[in-house]
This record gives C-alpha cells, sequence and structure tokens, in this order.
C-alpha cells in the first residue's frame, strides 16, 4: 500500500480507498488491497496471525450525475480456523459475525473529503470450505460512496 503516509497528491478516488482502508485498521485487525488472492480460494495461503483479514477492492464506478460518480468497492471479510473441532470453527463463525458488525459501524454513513456518507450494501458468504492450512470462510461486503471526482482530496 504506498500511500499510506504519502504526501504526494490523490486521486478522489485513490484518496477515498486509502481512507477506507485506514479507517478500517482503527478496527485492530489486518486490512490491506485486494490483488486477486481469492481467484482460488483453496490455494489462498494466509498466517493465523494475520486473522481476521479484510482485503478492500474496487470494482468500479459510474456516473451518479454530471458532477458525481458512484464508487463500488467490496470487502472480503476472511478469517481461517486451524481446528477441525466444530465447536471452535462455530466460535470463530462468531467473531466473523462481530467483525462483520463492527465493519458496519466503523464505515456505514462514513464520509471522507468531497464525498457522500458510505452505503452498505449486501452482505454474502462466498466460500466455506476446508483448504489445505484449515477452514476458509470468506464474506463479501459491498459499499459504495458518491464523489466528486476530480476534487482536491
Amino acid at each position: 500500500m504506498g500511500q499510506e503516509g504519502s504526501s504526494e497528491q490523490l486521486s478522489s478516488l485513490e484518496a477515498i480507498e486509502v481512507e477506507m482502508i485506514n479507517t478500517l485498521k482503527t478496527l485492530d485487525i489486518e486490512v490491506d488491497k485486494y490483488f486477486g488472492e481469492l481467484i482460488d480460494p483453496k490455494k489462498f495461503k494466509a498466517e493465523l496471525s494475520s486473522m481476521p483479514l479484510v482485503l478492500v477492492d474496487f470494482i468500479g464506478s459510474s456516473p451518479e450525475n454530471s458532477f458525481n460518480e458512484e464508487a463500488k468497492f467490496n470487502l472480503y471479510e476472511i478469517h481461517i480456523s486451524y481446528a477441525k473441532n466444530e465447536k471452535t470453527r462455530a466460535k470463530k463463525h462468531y467473531e466473523l459475525y462481530e467483525l462483520q458488525k463492527s465493519i458496519k459501524d466503523c464505515l456505514f454513513l462514513k464520509s471522507f473529503k468531497n464525498s457522500e456518507p458510505m452505503k452498505m450494501g449486501k452482505l454474502q458468504k462466498i466460500y466455506d470450505s476446508s483448504v489445505a492450512n484449515g477452514y476458509l470462510t470468506v464474506f463479501k461486503q459491498e459499499v459504495s460512496v458518491i464523489y466528486k471526482e476530480g476534487a482536491e482530496i
């Protein structure tokens, strides 16, 4: 994430993404930009120390009107349980539910410079199965924000 502490001028969209990542990091969780790590979930490798993990993925944008754009992001909320014990795995699922609530509380209606409040969209489990190094659960949270492109951030 080369932009986090950078003083260079960021585009509105880039600034929103960086600010969203930094805001999520206040939850004391691992957060990073998504780079296709979940294309094949069975090959996904992560360390227990980095769990839970949230990956932020810019999906696209579309014009809202003559002045504003709507940007859409997916947040991939990931956890791996290394135990085969069903009670332990269930506990990890409950921890993911708490994480989802914390993320919603952190981002819902949060505004960044030159943006309207963020909107939380659909939350969906997209993967829940054993992988080489444990039991992987992934939820996808849709997030959107309307912003003024070209505005100074």
